[in-house]
C-alpha cells in the first residue's frame, strides 16, 4: 500500500515538473498569438458586417424611392389616357382614332395594380381642355399622336425601371443572405458563425427524415430560412403537402418510409433526379423515430422490439448506407438523432436499446469515413415536450398492454398500475423542456459549423442531471432511480 502511494506521489511530481517546461511556455505563447490573430479576424468581420448593413439600407432606400417615382409616373399616365379615352368614345366620329389608341393601353395594364388615384392631375386636365375646346380633328389629332408617342416611351421606361428594381431587389436579397432571417427576425451572425461557419448555404442540399412534425419539421423550416436546399422526407403525403405549403421553393418534400427498403431506394432516385449534375448532399439528418410501448420489458414481445428498432436503428442505417455516396461527393456530414437514452438506460427497453445502437453505429461510421472527409455527428437531447411524448397516448398504450398481461406477471409488478404510471408521467413531463428550438439549434450547428462537435448534449437534464448519474457507482445510481420511481 505504501509502495502504491509513493508511486502515485512520484507520478504527480513528474506531472508538475513537466507542466513547467519551457516547451509548454512556448506553446502557451503560440496559443496566445493565435488567439490575438483570431480576435483581429473577428473585429474585421464585425466591421465588414456593419458596412454591409449600411449598404443594404442605402440600397433599400434607393429602391423605395425609384418605386415611388415609377408609381407616380404610371398614375399620371393612366389618368391622361383615361380622360382621352372618355373624350374619344363620346364622339362617334372619332371611333376610328379611338380604335387605334385604346389597344395600346395594354402596355400599361401590367402596371395598373401598382397605382391608385393620383394627386397631380394638372397635366392630365390640360389634355382634356385641349380636346374638349375644339371639334376640329386637326386640333386634337396631334394631341392624340403625342399621347401615343408618350405612351410608348413611358411604357418602355416603366419596363426598364421594373427590370432595374428587380435587379436591386435581388441584390438586396443576396446581401441579406449573410444576415439571414431566423424565425421571423433578422439576426447578425455570431462571432463563431463568422469565423467557423461553412457558408455558401444556397449551394448546399440536405436530406431530413421524419419531417411530419416535431424537430424534423422545425429543422426543414429553419434551413429554408437560412437558404439551404432541403429534401424534407415525410411518412405521409398529407404531411408532406402541408409542409410544402409553409415553405419556399427551396424545400422539396417527398414521401419516405424508413422501414421499407423499396421506399428508400425510390427516395434515392428522386433525390438524384433533383440534384444538379455536379452536386451531392451536404448533409443527411436521420431524425425519424418512434417511442413504442412505454412498459417494462416483461410486458413486451419480440414484435415490439422489432417495430421500434426498424425505425430508430435499422431505418437510420439503411438511409445512411443508401445516401452515403452523395454525402461523400460533397465531403459533407451525417447527423444522427440519438438521445440521452443512448447513455443511460431506463424503460422502455426497445427505445433505449435502439438509441444505444444509434450511438454504436455512429461511432463505427465516424471512424470508417474519417479519411474521406465525412463528419458524423450525434445529438443527445434530454426530455422535450414533442408529439412523441404525449401523456394521453402513453397512458392509453400502457393501459392496453397492462390489461393484456397475464395476472401472474401483473401481480409480480403490483405497483405498476395505470394510475401510478399516469402520476409518474405527469411528474416527468412537468420537468421536460418545452423549447424544441434548442434541438434545432444543435442540428444547425452540426450542419453549418466547420468543426461540428461529435456529440451534443441538449437540454439541462442531459447536460447536468444524467452526466452525474452515469458517473456514479452503478449500485448507487440504481438505488437513486428506484427511490425516484417510488
Amino acid at each position: 500500500m505504501a509502495t502504491s502511494v509513493s508511486l502515485l506521489s512520484a507520478c504527480c511530481a513528474v506531472c508538475v515538473i513537466c507542466a513547467a517546461t519551457p516547451h509548454d511556455q512556448r506553446q502557451a505563447e503560440t496559443l496566445d498569438a493565435r488567439f490575438e490573430a483570431l480576435q483581429t479576424i473577428v473585429l474585421q468581420q464585425n466591421s465588414q458586417l456593419l458596412r454591409q448593413g449600411e449598404i443594404i439600407k442605402r440600397m433599400e432606400n434607393q429602391w423605395r424611392n425609384e418605386k415611388q417615382r415609377l408609381e407616380s409616373k404610371v398614375q399620371r399616365l393612366q389618368l391622361e389616357f383615361k380622360l382621352l379615352g372618355e373624350v374619344l368614345t363620346d364622339d362617334p366620329g372619332r371611333q376610328a382614332v379611338n380604335a387605334n389608341i385604346l389597344p395600346k393601353s395594354e402596355s400599361t395594364s401590367s402596371a395598373h395594380d401598382l397605382i391608385s388615384p393620383p394627386d397631380d392631375t394638372s397635366k392630365a386636365s390640360s389634355f382634356h381642355d385641349v380636346i374638349t375646346r375644339s371639334d376640329d380633328t386637326s386640333t386634337w389629332e396631334p394631341v392624340v399622336s403625342e399621347m401615343n408617342v408618350r405612351l410608348v416611351q413611358v411604357s418602355a421606361e416603366v419596363q426598364a425601371l421594373k427590370s432595374e428594381n428587380q435587379q436591386q431587389a435581388q441584390a438586396i436579397q443576396e446581401a441579406k443572405s449573410s444576415v439571414y432571417v431566423r424565425w421571423g427576425r433578422s439576426v447578425c451572425p455570431s462571432t463563431s458563425e463568422l469565423v467557423y461557419s461553412v457558408g455558401d448555404y444556397s449551394r448546399k442540399h440536405v436530406l431530413i427524415t421524419g419531417c411530419d412534425t416535431g424537430f424534423g419539421n422545425l429543422l426543414a423550416k429553419r434551413l429554408d430560412d437560412m437558404g439551404f436546399n432541403v429534401f424534407a422526407a415525410c411518412l405521409t403525403s398529407a404531411e408532406a403537402e402541408k409542409l410544402q405549403m409553409t415553405c419556399s421553393q427551396r424545400v422539396t418534400t417527398l414521401q419516405l418510409d424508413v422501414t421499407d427498403e423499396t421506399s428508400i431506394a425510390a427516395a434515392r432516385e428522386f433525390v438524384d433526379s433533383k440534384l444538379p449534375a455536379d452536386r451531392g448532399l451536404w448533409g443527411v439528418v436521420n431524425n425519424a423515430g418512434i417511442f413504442g410501448y412505454p412498459v417494462i420489458s416483461e410486458w413486451l414481445t419480440r414484435d415490439d422490439y422489432v417495430k421500434v428498432l426498424s425505425v430508430n436503428l435499422f431505418g437510420m442505417i439503411d438511409v445512411t448506407r443508401v445516401f452515403l455516396p452523395l454525402v461523400r461527393k460533397e465531403r459533407g456530414r451525417v447527423v444522427n438523432m440519438a438521445s440521452i437514452a443512448g447513455r443511460f438506460a431506463l424503460s422502455p427497453a426497445p427505445y433505449y436499446v435502439s438509441k444505444y445502437g444509434v450511438e454504436a453505429f455512429s461511432d463505427c461510421l465516424r471512424r470508417e469515413v474519417y479519411r474521406q472527409g465525412i463528419k458524423v455527428c450525434i445529438l443527445e437531447p434530454g426530455a422535450f415536450k414533442t408529439n412523441i411524448l404525449s401523456i394521453d397516448r402513453f397512458v392509453q398504450l400502457y393501459t392496453q398492454r397492462y390489461e393484456r398481461v397475464p395476472l401472474e406477471i401483473r401481480d409480480a409488478n403490483s405497483t405498476l398500475t395505470p394510475e401510478k404510471f399516469n402520476k409518474v408521467m405527469e411528474q416527468f413531463l412537468s420537468v421536460a423542456n418545452d423549447n424544441p428550438h434548442k434541438v434545432v439549434d444543435a442540428y444547425e450547428l452540426a450542419l453549418t459549423s466547420r468543426f461540428p462537435p461529435t456529440r451534443q448534449l441538449v437540454g439541462y437534464d442531459a447536460r447536468f442531471v444524467f452526466p452525474v448519474a452515469w458517473n456514479l457507482p452503478t449500485p448507487l445510481a440504481d438505488w437513486i432511480f428506484d427511490k425516484l420511481m417510488k
